[in-house]
């Protein structure tokens, strides 16, 4: 950089520029002064190359240079355009061939962090914080710190692992801090490649490579980090404020967002409202609101009066106006529940918290009971306010289930590069086949022990109707089903595979009764993976074998799928299923290919079932021939052969 010469003075001067001192303006070795018309300088202020030209959105090739602008202590990078900036670009560094046009202000105040570090009471609103937003931030690393069953604020009194838990979670706050810290810029940063337009303010921000800003409210203390084959978007009317907005998100169309972490291809739209919420892969918020809320991979809620608040969502699809209730009398908003994956809300639904609703389930009314069905997945809620049904596994062979699942994977909009949160798609999965499981043993412990009777009344209160209670052993028999087809190969290729774990806890917690089996495994924010691992990684963290973020999450990514250490869970599980269920181990060979046809059966079987759900539909007129028509075929391609 240089000094300017008394000719470009002069020229500058010419064309209605001003500064305090033309002695503190640098420019770099390709500088034009004709690039520069009605600006304004003030303190040190430094200007790159601008001989060049940038093209627009539109595909306009225009002129480098500053034209219009008041510029007080800030630097400007080679062959970037800005124009119209109506107040001020004050203490801030933007990057090369960027465009900032039709702005107010860009500044830096005293003592920014540009949301980096930022600490949130997420699920609990009232809570002390439980989540340290970060640009690194993933569904597992957030899951790890929320949950109770890992280092989440609520512990079990006979857990003897309460306190190495709680160390862990501070050392992961440790952990976070120490990389805001090394990695944030001393005042706002636009970096290269960026386009800012029709935006009024920015002020404490980070804005990476190739993010896009257009026609926004605000955004302030806040982080948006992109890549160039990933990018993030603010749109019309959006405002930001102490936020992280990562990796092809976007918040636009008058959506608000405070104190959230909105990343890997989320959407904040059509005056959608979030505090103190994260929102990760996939996910999509429009026209709704949201406060204190764990949207995990692929959450949506399309629809107004609708209100996601202390709870936590995966897979989740929300109705119209949908309420959760975190606020019971007079000691705060201190509820909180959970939606397990898949689970679904009807339209006008409402669910008090505290609750706890098993994977796949579908709630329909006013369920007011606090109920916990983790151990019933796949099931019809339906609350009058008074009292709550449960028709258990009612949604394992429905139509919306099965599209539900199939279209999760091609639905990931995440680039390969960019996939730091880990997402397991399938249905049924260990976490969720265990609770089937012990689904199947729960009711007919029920149905034994209490006789025949018209209704039955579960431990939290929830009542079953008896034709309820068989069908749903039925039906988690035929997942139970479902699953040893997709999972046991023959019956000698299994008759000595080792289906122990690598380590001796993971080993005795695994050989529990499987009708205790709920508690092995947990999703972890979208991912699959065995609590003996989970306290692996807490021990991991305590002892300091873990201590920056990329080290934890290296360790996380090593059970993923399967991973180095937990390898394969599913087969592993299946077997364990197929010996407490049907005797595998005491079966001979003749006995266990019958139970693998008798599976490969129930496949043919669920396909009917499903088949037999959508023609339903189309006989109450809510389809037309077409739609049915068209279902039906991509069934009948995938059914397998008889």
């Amino acid at each position: 950089m240089r000094t300017l010469t008394p000719s470009e003075i002069k020229r500058l001067e010419e064309n209605r520029c001003h500064a305090e001192d033309w002695q503190k303006i640098t420019v770099g070795e390709n500088f034009s002064a004709d690039r520069l018309y009605d600006v304004q300088f003030i303190g040190e202020c430094s200007i790159g190359s601008n001989s060049d030209t940038v093209t627009t959105d539109m595909g306009y090739e225009l002129p480098t240079g500053i034209r219009h602008a008041r510029i007080i202590n800030s630097t400007i990078g080679d062959n970037t355009l800005v124009e119209n900036v109506s107040a001020f670009i004050c203490n801030a560094d933007i990057g090369d061939n960027c465009i900032v046009n039709n702005v107010s202000v860009i500044q830096t105040t005293e003592g920014t962090t540009f949301g980096q570090g930022n600490t949130i009471s997420v699920m609990n609103e009232a809570g002390e914080g439980n989540v340290v937003l970060y640009s690194g931030l993933t569904s597992q690393i957030a899951a790890l710190t929320v949950l109770p069953p890992c280092l989440g604020e609520q512990y079990d009194d006979a857990d003897a692992t309460i306190e190495a838990r709680r160390q862990a979670k501070d050392a992961v706050r440790r952990m976070v801090m120490e990389e805001v810290m090394s990695r944030m810029p001393k005042r706002t940063l636009i970096e290269d490649n960026v386009r800012i337009t029709d935006t009024i303010e920015i002020t404490n921000s980070w804005i990476t490579q190739w993010t896009e800003v257009r026609g926004a409210q605000r955004i302030s203390e806040t982080t948006l980090w992109s890549r160039r084959d990933n990018s993030v978007f603010v749109g019309a009317g959006a405002i930001i404020d102490g936020c992280i907005v990562t990796l092809g998100s976007s918040v636009s169309n008058n959506a608000i967002a405070k104190n959230c972490f909105i990343g890997e291809n989320s959407t904040l739209t059509d005056g959608f409202s979030a505090t103190d919420s994260l929102f990760f892969a996939n996910s999509y918020m429009a026209n709704g609101e949201a406060c204190a809320a764990f949207c995990g991979p692929f959450s949506v809620s399309h629809h107004k009066s609708t209100l996601l608040i202390g709870g936590m969502y995966s897979f989740y699809n929300a109705g119209s106006a949908t309420n959760f209730s975190n606020h019971a009398y007079k000691m705060g908003p201190i509820h909180y529940g959970i939606m397990e994956r898949g689970a679904k809300t009807a339209s006008g639904a409402h669910i008090l918290w505290p609750a706890h609703i098993g994977a796949f389930t579908m709630c329909m009314g006013k369920i007011a009971t606090h109920p916990d069905t983790s151990s019933l997945p796949f099931s019809y809620i339906i609350g009058d306010g008074t009292d709550t049904y449960i028709v258990p596994a009612r949604n394992i062979a429905t139509v919306g289930t099965y599209r539900d699942t199939a279209k999760w994977p091609r639905r990931d909009m995440r680039p390969q590069g960019s996939r730091r949160s880990m997402v397991d798609t399938e249905w049924l999965n260990p976490s969720t086949m265990t609770k089937v499981v012990e689904a199947k043993v729960t009711l007919e412990a029920l149905r034994d022990q209490k006789g025949a009777r018209e209704v039955y009344q579960t431990a939290d209160g929830s009542l079953i109707k008896r034709s309820a209670l068989e069908k749903g052993i039925s039906l988690y028999t035929l997942a139970i089903k479902l699953y040893l087809n997709r999972h046991l190969k023959s019956a000698d290729e299994e008759a000595d595979y080792n289906t122990s774990f690598d380590d001796t806890t993971a080993s005795q917690t695994f050989g529990r009764p499987l009708s205790r089996g709920a508690s092995l495994f947990a999703d972890l924010g979208g991912m699959q993976i065995s609590n003996a691992s989970v306290m692996r990684i807490v021990d991991a963290i305590t002892s300091g074998n873990i201590d920056t973020t990329e080290d934890l999450m290296a360790e996380i990514c090593r059970y993923y799928d399967g991973g180095s250490l937990d390898t394969d869970i599913d087969r592993k599980l299946a077997l364990r299923i197929a010996d407490a269920i049907y005797g595998w181990n005491s079966m001979d060979a003749d006995d266990r290919r019958r139970l693998i046809d008798s599976c490969h059966e129930a496949r043919r079987e669920w396909y009917d079932m499903v088949r037999r759900d959508a023609e339903r539909e189309y006989e109450l007129g809510d389809v037309d021939d077409a739609t049915l028509n068209g279902f039906l075929a991509k069934l009948e391609e995938e059914e397998p052969a008889s």
